[in-house]
This record gives structure tokens, sequence and C-alpha cells, in this order.
């Protein structure tokens, strides 16, 4: 067993302008790294939402294959939304037919088996900042398909009520 590894991230929404000139803006997902192999990163996980439309869209799903994931955010009133999607048994990638977004409220965690694609998690809209513990496998074996370039558009989802 190669152990594991525990590590602290945030998620933020924020406001990205496209035409400044037009007030016209787009929220989007901002990572910050705060523990483990995250430390100090930051960037981009590819999500953002449409307020006009009540559209999320993700354009990156990621597996682990070397062990299960677990994630919890910080605070039990911390809400989050992720994309899922089962292996295909033979060649690993993600089964079309089986991608859905799920909701976890207040506080709930989620652990994961080895292989099945996800999401980066999605703070609900009009949420502040959340912190997420993450534990994985001290190898942190990732693996990432860019979606949009992939399949040419993203992942799109609304929040149900």
């Amino acid at each position: 067993m190669a152990g594991t590894l525990c590590q602290e991230f945030m998620v933020t929404w924020k406001m990205q302008q496209i035409e400044p000139e037009h007030g016209i803006g787009k929220l989007e997902l901002e990572f910050e790294g705060i523990t483990g192999s995250f430390a100090g990163e930051k960037g981009h996980p590819g999500v953002d939402y449409s307020s006009d439309l009540g559209i999320y869209r993700a354009n990156l799903l990621m597996a682990r294959p070397d062990g299960t994931f677990y994630i919890q955010p910080s605070h039990t009133t911390d809400s989050f939304v992720m994309a899922f999607a089962l292996p295909d048994t033979q060649t690993g990638e993600p089964i079309d037919r089986t991608l859905q977004a799920f909701t976890f409220r207040e506080g709930q965690a989620l652990r994961l088996e080895p292989g099945v694609w996800h999401s980066v998690p999605i703070p609900l809209f009009g949420s502040g900042p959340v912190v997420f513990t993450e534990v994985i496998a001290a190898t942190n074996a990732n693996l990432v398909i860019n979606v949009l370039e992939e399949c040419g558009h993203p992942i799109q989802f609304v929040q149900a009520i």
C-alpha cells in the first residue's frame, strides 16, 4: 500500500470580464491550493456559470487510477455539485451515457472507487469560497480529459431545486 495524501484546496466563484466595455462577464471557478501537493497552486479548473441561463459548464473530467478518492467540504453548511461518469471496463475511458451530475448538501462527503471519472467539486451558485479536504493515494496519479477539446463542447447541467 502506497499510503495516503491528505490535502486542502479552496474554490471560489469570480467574475471574469468578457466584454468589459459592454459590462459582459461570466462567473468562473478559481482554484487555490492550501496544503499537500496543491500548496501555493492557483488556477482555473475550467468551470463557469451563466446566471442568465442557470447553466453550469465544466470542461474537465478526472480519474484516479491508483486508489480511491475521498472529498469533503470543511463546513457542514457547504453544498456543491460534481459530474460523474463510469469507466469502460475495457478502455477505462468515461462512458458517455453514464454521465450525471449530483448535488451534495450540508457538508456531505463522498468516496469514489478507482477509475471513476469526475469533475472538480463545484460550489452552488451564490456560495462563498469553499475549502475542501481531499484524501487520495500518495502516488497522486491523476488522469485528465479536456471534454471541450475532445468533444467540442463542455459538460453542461442546471441545478435542480
